[in-house]
């Protein structure tokens, strides 16, 4: 009896496990699993956000300070070579708003001298696409109004991000064209830009606000 009780024992023992515990553990495992992807890929996608936003902050920051570093060191045009509009010149004048918009009463372009010559030009286009224009010699225009041969003008933002308002203002006013020697020793340029940028599903969007003085006193 007692070799047959044993051998009953060992019998059971080697079984394995029943269709029951094999569901639970698969069961279990698959919860496991599912929990574990999740966390990876919330993971992920924060970590997306993360290098999105850095992304969207260094271009921003990067154009601001591009912007006003050239127009920090602008020059006055002492001929009206640069600064003009149609056949009407501004010699003596540091700064010229240009690209007048009705549709926003904004000006979303800046032309002025630059400390080496060059008559440069920030704007929005048509597109809503910010743009820089660079003639490298100013002089050669002449007192007709007449713009330098250059290169095209040249998007200084990436694709990836679209300027819903860009506004230019000299001394804090609007109406002025620009800022000559009578009107300020050393002008003040405010640029006011909403950037947004649209990632996946969400669209993230910064509003700069930011002064700059002409470096060099008339």
């Amino acid at each position: 009896m007692n070799v047959l009780k044993k051998l009953s024992k060992n019998k059971n023992a080697s079984r394995g496990f029943t269709l029951v515990e094999l569901l639970v553990a698969l069961t279990l495992f698959m919860i496991i699993m599912d929990i574990t992807v999740s966390v990876f890929v919330s993971v992920v996608q924060h970590q997306k956000r993360i290098l999105a936003e850095q992304e969207f902050l260094n271009q921003t920051s990067y154009v601001v300070e591009s912007m006003s570093k050239s127009i920090r060191l602008a020059v006055k045009d002492p001929m009206g070579d640069c600064l003009f509009e149609e056949n009407k010149t501004y010699p003596g004048y540091v700064y010229l708003l240009t690209r007048y918009n009705p549709g926003t009463d904004a000006s979303e372009g800046i032309k002025f001298v630059t400390k080496d010559g060059a008559c440069q030009e920030f704007f929005l286009d048509e597109d809503g696409i910010l743009k820089e224009s660079k003639d490298q010699d100013a002089s050669k225009a002449g007192s007709a109004g007449l713009p330098v041969s250059g290169q095209p003008p040249q998007a200084i933002l990436s694709s990836k991000f679209a300027i819903e308002h860009l506004k230019f203002l000299i001394n804090g006013d609007e109406n002025l064209l620009g800022a000559s020697s009578e009107d300020a020793r050393q002008p003040r340029v405010t640029m006011l830009l909403k950037v947004i940028m649209q990632t996946g599903k969400t669209q993230q969007e910064k509003i700069i606000q930011t002064t700059v003085s002409q470096l060099e006193l008339n």
